[in-house]
């Protein structure tokens, strides 16, 4: 991929992390003063429970799927691959749901201390099931470098969940069950959609030797998935055993805002990911070398959406939440440095080098990180104490799959100008919690938050990677988007 297409399917990729972006100027502001904390706490673990099942169901066949894409030379396989792998998560995904219908009120009194939300479980688990075999089109769309449907699917998505959840929570007042109705029908109708465009590319097959193959890779992963989504969902746990239910609501709030820098850094990834399997099964023409060449600009990119967000919590949060909610503001600023650090972790070394096991195991050291961390946090600081514990578990854990990332298959890492990178985002993020916590005048906060941003600014000028050429770049692909994106977005 040249250049400047890079830079064009960037943008187009961007296009709906942008818009994901300006819809909850919208919805935010009306749901916070329809939905109370609690309710925002219910639906927050109604959420991370269907994620967890969902996980389950989908065996880690995902991930196997986009690394076997680019094994598979023709058409046919490539269609016994993506069948296969579905159908194999449709059924497990009906036994589950079967399974969630049964047991609906004890799992919400085992999560909420209630069994009133045994509904909201129920619907939660079928809404993130869709949105899990979503995933395996979506992937196809990116391993094919189609951005342009890529791009449109994703705002449809987007846009209409918006949209049928301002009628389910505005209008009709189902409360945070709409949330889910919403997020479920949006994603079944596209779903559907993305379904019919790709038998319409792909012949239908089915293989049981390519699904065993495939969950033979996968299995490994199994874990994996199930320990991450505990681990990323465990904060919120363990805030309502410690704390209170709408203490998960605050905090679901900040994690949500915060996590546009991960979208952001998604929609990159959908960019460079493909390449950067193409470099590693290319490893005798210089893939090592490349690879990390290759990756500085994408670095520098994402950690400033990271950035802006860690810098301006306080303007988010007072913009888009009333009174009630405004101590997520500290949440924002540490989780956005969060899933900035999180580029580090999409890397596919231990994948491409088959080394799932390795993977698995890294996993449950890091749910153990998490889980000491995360209740140590809460006892001693409260909601912004979980923060705190996931960010700091993060970096061990990263840390640690760097090192053991780097044996099995080497990128060479431009270290001096990422570490500099990284030392800006997370200084900034300390020092603007320490700031607020000061509480200096508004004037201060705001001179510090544009001082940073010029630190930031800077180091790219010396880095060569905001320059007048790759400016040049991005307006060449901007002026030549409609020709160019006209035959992508058709194909």
């Amino acid at each position: 991929m040249g250049a400047e297409r890079q830079v064009k399917n960037s943008l187009i990729f961007l296009v709906p992390m942008t818009v994901g972006s300006l819809l909850p100027l919208i919805t935010f502001p009306i749901f916070t003063r329809i939905l109370t904390d609690e309710d925002y706490g219910a639906w927050a673990l109604a959420s991370a429970f269907g994620g967890f099942l969902s996980g389950l169901a989908n065996f880690g066949l995902v991930i196997g799927f986009e690394r076997n894409f680019f094994e598979s030379r023709t058409r046919e396989e490539r269609s016994r691959l993506l069948y296969s792998s579905m159908a194999f998560v449709i059924c497990s995904l009906a036994l589950g749901g079967g399974i969630t219908w049964i047991y609906r009120a004890p799992i919400s009194d085992f999560f909420t201390a209630s069994p009133e939300y045994g509904g909201l479980f129920f619907w939660a688990f079928c809404a993130t099931g869709v949105t899990s075999l979503q995933a395996y089109c979506f992937t196809y769309l990116k391993n094919t470098e189609n951005a342009g449907a890529h791009t449109r699917y994703t705002l449809a998505d987007r846009v209409l969940m918006t949209l049928l959840s301002l009628i389910f929570v505005a209008f009709m007042r189902l409360g945070p069950e709409g949330l889910v109705y919403a997020q479920l029908l949006a994603g079944g109708i596209v779903l559907a959609a993305l379904t019919g465009r790709i038998v319409r590319e792909l012949p239908l097959g089915f293989s049981r030797r390519t699904l065993l193959d495939s969950l033979k890779l996968s299995l490994p992963l199994t874990p994996l998935l199930l320990l991450k989504v505990v681990s990323s969902q465990f904060d919120k746990y363990v805030i309502s055993l410690i704390g209170s239910l709408g203490g998960v609501g605050i905090y679901s709030v900040g994690q949500q805002i915060a996590r546009l820098a991960f979208n952001f850094s998604t929609a990159l990834e959908n960019v460079f990911t493909p390449q950067t399997f193409q470099r590693m099964f290319k490893h005798a023409e210089g893939g090592p070398e490349t690879v990390g060449t290759s990756l500085t600009p994408f670095v520098f990119v994402s950690l400033a959406g990271a950035l802006l967000l860690a810098l301006f919590s306080e303007e988010a949060v007072r913009l888009l939440a009333p009174a009630p909610f405004h101590g997520a503001i500290p949440i924002v600023s540490v989780l956005a440095a969060y899933y900035g650090l999180l580029f580090f972790g999409k890397q596919p070394q231990l994948i491409f080098a088959k080394k799932t096991g390795i993977i698995s195991i890294l996993s449950i050291l890091g749910l153990v990180t998490n889980v000491v961390l995360v209740v140590l946090g809460v006892r001693f600081f409260g909601v912004v104490g979980a923060a705190w514990g996931t960010l700091a578990a993060a970096i061990v854990t990263l840390f640690l799959r760097h090192i053991i990332g780097q044996r099995y298959y080497e990128i060479r890492w431009e270290y001096r100008r990422v570490a500099s990178m990284l030392a800006v985002l997370f200084g900034s993020t300390l020092l603007m919690v320490v700031v607020r916590g000061l509480d200096l005048p508004y004037v201060i906060r705001l001179f510090t938050k544009l001082a940073c941003c010029g630190v930031y600014f800077a180091l790219g000028v010396h880095f060569k990677i905001l320059t007048r050429a790759n400016a040049a770049l991005v307006r060449s692909a901007l002026s030549r988007r409609g020709s160019n994106e006209e035959g992508g977005m058709s194909s």
